[in-house]
Order: C-alpha cells, then sequence, then structure tokens
C-alpha cells in the first residue's frame, strides 16, 4: 500500500488516478476494499486511538464511484468516468463542492490532471511515459498560504483526513519555501522522476525549483497490494506489492531531513487486511498508524 510524501496539504492529496498495464484511468483489483478502519498513537506513549472507520468505498460493478472518510462521511468524494477510465473527481464537504480534479487523455494515456477550485486552476500536472510506465511528472502549483492555512485550521475534519490520506509523511519543503509575502498567491514547480524494479517504483526523485531535493526509497513483499494502479497525483504509480520499508530525505538550503517508515502487516492469503506503519523522524519516533481493511464479498 502507497506510503506518500506530503504535497500540497489540501489539494493534492484528494487527487486520484487509476491505470492499467495498457490502458490508464482503469482501476480494477481482483479484491475490491469496501471499508477501512484505524487506530494510532504518537511516540513511545503506546496509547492506542478507539478503532474508528477511516473510509468507506462504493463500487457500481467494477468502477469505484464513491469515497466517504471518517465515522460522520462529512467528506466524500464522486468518481466520474468516461467508458472505463477515470475523467472528474469531485471533492465534497458537507455536502458543498469543495474543489474538482479532471484527467486528459490521448489515445488512452493519461497526458495531464488538473485540479481546480472553482474556475481557478489551482494545479497543473504534465505526465511523461518510458514505454507503457509513467517516468515523470512535471507539476506546478498555485498558492494562497494564508486562505489555505486558515481552511485547514478551521476544519479539523480535513486536516486530519488529509493527514491520513498522505499517512502523514510530513515533508519540510513548503516551511522553507513559504516567503514573508504570505498573502501573495504564489506558484510552485517541481518534477518527479520514477525508477522502478519490475511493477514496483523503488524510488521517487522530487527536484523542487528553489533547489530543494527529495528522494524516497521503497522495498516490498511478495504478497498483492489492493492498490495496484490506484493512485494519487503525487504518486501515480503504486506497485503490485505491499511496502515494507521507506526512506523520505530531503536536502535544502545546506539541511537534511529524513523521515522513514517500517510496516507489517498480516494476511487473509495473500491480501493484506491489518497493516502497522511505525513511523520515525530523524532517527526519533513519531508515531503510529494502523490500518484495517475490509474486501468485498
Amino acid at each position: 500500500m502507497k506510503k506518500s510524501a506530503f504535497l500540497t496539504i489540501v489539494i493534492i492529496a484528494f487527487a486520484i488516478i487509476f491505470s492499467s498495464c495498457y490502458k490508464e484511468g482503469v482501476y480494477n483489483p481482483k479484491q475490491k476494499i469496501s471499508k477501512i478502519y484505524e487506530q494510532s498513537y504518537f511516540g513511545l506513549e503506546k496509547i492506542l486511538s478507539p478503532k474508528e472507520l477511516s473510509e468507506s468505498w462504493t463500487w457500481d460493478g467494477n468502477l469505484l464511484v464513491k469515497i466517504e472518510y471518517g465515522p460522520d462521511k462529512e467528506w466524500h468524494q464522486i468518481l466520474e468516468y468516461d467508458g472505463k477510465q477515470i475523467s472528474k473527481i469531485t471533492n465534497y464537504y458537507n455536502g458543498a463542492v469543495e474543489g474538482y480534479m479532471t484527467y486528459t487523455y490521448e489515445k488512452s494515456i493519461l497526458q495531464k490532471i488538473e485540479y481546480f477550485e472553482g474556475s481557478t486552476r489551482t494545479l497543473l500536472a504534465e505526465i511523461s511515459h518510458d514505454g507503457k510506465k509513467i517516468s515523470k511528472i512535471d507539476i506546478t502549483e498555485y498558492y494562497d498560504y494564508i486562505e489555505e492555512e486558515n481552511y485547514i485550521n478551521k476544519n479539523k475534519t480535513q486536516k486530519e483526513h488529509t493527514l491520513k490520506l498522505m499517512h502523514l509523511f510530513i515533508s519540510q519543503r513548503n516551511l522553507h519555501a513559504i516567503q514573508k509575502n504570505r498573502h501573495k498567491i504564489m506558484s510552485t514547480n517541481y518534477t518527479i522522476n520514477y525508477t522502478y524494479d519490475g511493477d514496483n517504483v523503488i524510488k521517487e526523485e522530487y527536484r523542487y525549483d528553489d533547489g530543494s531535493i527529495e528522494t524516497i526509497s521503497y522495498t516490498y513483499d511478495d504478497k498483492f497490494s489492493p492498490y495496484y494502479n490506484y493512485m494519487n497525483s503525487e504518486c501515480p504509480v503504486n506497485g503490485k506489492n505491499n511496502i515494507l520499508t521507506m526512506l523520505q530525505q530531503v536536502y535544502y538550503g545546506g539541511f537534511q531531513d529524513s523521515f522513514s517508515g517500517t510496516f507489517t502487516y498480516e494476511y487473509d492469503g495473500k491480501w493484506p487486511i491489518k497493516d502497522i506503519g511505525e513511523y520515525m523522524s530523524n532517527g526519533s519516533p513519531e508515531f503510529t498508524y494502523i490500518y484495517y481493511y475490509e474486501y468485498l464479498k
């Protein structure tokens, strides 16, 4: 299951795309997730939170059409298709549209992803391929940092959900990228390059326009991942297998930060039903998240 680095705390976490070997935009796993539950604790306190519903997935045949988040399901996504290919994802909070993501293809191959808030485009992701694999994404994001912080701080449910989606891989790069003129709408440009071992991504390299570099390396088990070909726009390639370890390293302004995760699983046959992720920042324990997976019968 993909454990990804923090990107845009609101915009990117919402974007979900799907791909298959021959036609991108198609996600049709053999085991279909129906519900995800979670628990967590921080540092070394070992005080486990109550187990609660995190996600509810709705399928129409082989198409994933809706994801509801949290026990109260205040926030949800509606997925639309052109045939079997994902074409649009709309995000709702308390019944109101928050924004939407569109997908553009050429001959069944994904070319770009765009995110809009109202009529304003806040993200452009341009996709490059090496054969049938996504090899690079060039991204431009447009920010009003004050508006984003105000929205996230007043919306605790949204903040918690966003962090859960990204599995709390919080990068330091946004901290040093924010300038004193925080009210000014800014753009951030960066490139993501992917290295593969078979059907698994073993390295992601992020290169930012401020000169900082972020790398994330992964190792995998030999069991099936229910997220294979399930992607958000930050991580458009999820491996065939489940991640065992990840190491995120960020280099900026002469400084270096590292963040790591170790993951253990319980399986039903070859499919995971429980995922324990233990995270460390620069060698110190940060938090542990436990996810429980239920599948359609």
